[in-house]
């Protein structure tokens, strides 16, 4: 949902690699008071939809494809270390499926939001290359401005290299994201949704033969570790049954988000929502946004049924949520969907104004593994294993 325009610099390169790992590193926990804040924050994301014809891949691939383990902050962040030059200068990113565009902070940075953060130095990058054009990009909280440039990127010191990735240097960034653990966003979203025809990270591993297909398989865990995505195929050892496909929705007439209808929300059996207006009911899977997210008329009738105490007495034992999807049923238990520090709890979802469609952010996708097939627009889910 975060967009910035960009121009891209593209090499392509052929790849024969094995599967990688990417290592895990769990952030410092932040105090209960931080936590609650935050999540609440994050929830706060401005909808900037960009509407942009599609661009097919740039070329074919034959090569096995890579696993990227993310680490799990709390059940707020979701994060990867990543490397960006050449020497490789190391960063955590949110992997987020909800944008489709690459940010860190640069070195000139000195606001009090990227005070915490790693910051990327230019002249130690021998393929650094400024591309002369602004970027911002504005969020429900705050946003982040500076300029563009095209470098190396990659994973882990010996995974493979995505060459010339323009990315967004940041030189101001919103004091929001103090609290945060992060040195920049990873966009994972629809090509689509990068302004100016911008070729996102995973199309350019697609055309320059890293993956050998522009899909992505997802599991978020409730765990310090087992959170993972798959970058180009899908891993059956991860979800129980078989996977259910959901076509992409059209947002304002063309593919955007990733977007799918859904029938209903219950709680304890008893349907809460079922009527979404004219265009039915619809959920973006987002992997940036750590809450379930709607409009007031949605969330509160659904936080009303649940009835979720702050200090934690029916953590486990609340009724069970949940969202019907085609004619299959996915639950989230209270332990999932209720976030907790020590005695305080808070729920792990929220209203917000002028939502379009609500937002399946990591609340949900803890209870499932979730492809994104961009070659055929569908989404696949299944519950984890």
């Amino acid at each position: 949902m975060r967009t910035f325009t960009a121009l891209l610099l593209l090499c392509l390169v052929t790849w024969a690699h094995s599967k990688f790992t990417w290592p895990l590193r769990r952030s410092t926990p932040r105090t209960p008071q931080e936590r609650v804040a935050y999540f609440k924050g994050l929830a706060r994301r401005a909808i900037r939809p960009t509407h942009r014809g599609y661009a097919g891949p740039l070329g074919d691939a034959h090569s096995e494809n890579p696993v990227d383990h993310l680490k799990n902050f709390e059940d707020v962040e979701y994060l990867a270390d990543i490397t960006i030059g050449d020497p490789r200068q190391k960063f955590t990113m949110v992997m987020d499926t909800g944008s489709s565009n690459l940010w860190v902070s640069g070195d000139s940075c000195t606001d009090l939001g990227c005070s915490k953060m790693h910051k990327f130095h230019p002249g130690a990058s021998k393929a650094f290359v400024k591309v002369p054009k602004a970027f911002s990009i504005q969020y429900g909280t705050g946003s982040c401005a500076g300029f563009l440039a095209a470098d190396t990127v990659s994973n882990s010191a010996d995974g493979p290299r995505i060459r010339n990735q323009t990315f967004g240097l940041a030189t101001t960034v919103a004091d929001f994201f103090v609290n945060s653990s992060i040195d920049g966003i990873w966009g994972l979203g629809l090509k689509q949704l990068a302004v100016d025809g911008v070729t996102p990270p995973l199309d350019n591993m697609y055309a320059q033969g890293i993956v050998s297909k522009r899909l992505l398989g997802i599991k978020l865990s409730s765990d310090k570790s087992g959170s993972l995505i798959d970058f180009g195929f899908v891993d059956d050892s991860k979800y129980a049954g078989d996977l259910n496909w959901y076509p992409y929705k059209r947002f304002m007439f063309q593919y955007a988000y990733y977007l799918i209808g859904f029938k209903s929300i219950d709680v304890a059996g008893e349907t809460v929502i079922s009527h979404c207006g004219l265009l039915g009911c619809q959920g973006l899977l987002d992997t940036g946004t750590s809450l379930i997210v709607g409009s007031p008329d949605q969330i509160n009738p659904i936080l009303d049924a649940l009835q979720i105490s702050e200090d934690c007495s029916n953590y486990d034992n609340g009724p069970v949520l949940t969202i019907r999807i085609g004619d299959e049923k996915y639950d989230i238990p209270s332990n999932v969907y209720t976030l907790r520090e020590g005695n305080v709890c808070a729920p792990g979802l929220q209203a917000a104004q002028g939502m379009p469609f609500m937002i399946f952010g990591d609340t949900f996708l803890r209870t499932v593994y979730a492809v994104f097939d961009n070659d055929n627009y569908r989404a696949g889910l299944a519950p984890q294993k």
